[in-house]
């Protein structure tokens, strides 16, 4: 098999599993962001919070 033969094959191949795929409904999308934003957030809080924790802990330390 030559090499255009194994290119055209590989494309053929391709195009079908394409169409295979399937994709998520925008609705389906949009939850998941909203999730994936709200965990973001949350996350951020807690690290914010515990950074200030530390750094105050570690002004007094550095005070004493």
């Amino acid at each position: 098999m030559s090499k255009l033969e194994e290119a055209t094959q590989y494309l053929k191949e391709v195009k079908l599993e394409t169409k295979k795929v399937v994709y998520p409904k925008r609705r389906d999308t949009l939850v998941t962001t909203y999730a994936v934003l709200v965990f973001v957030l949350v996350l951020a809080v807690i690290l914010a919070v515990f950074d200030w924790g530390l750094s105050g802990l570690t002004k007094m330390m550095i005070n004493s």
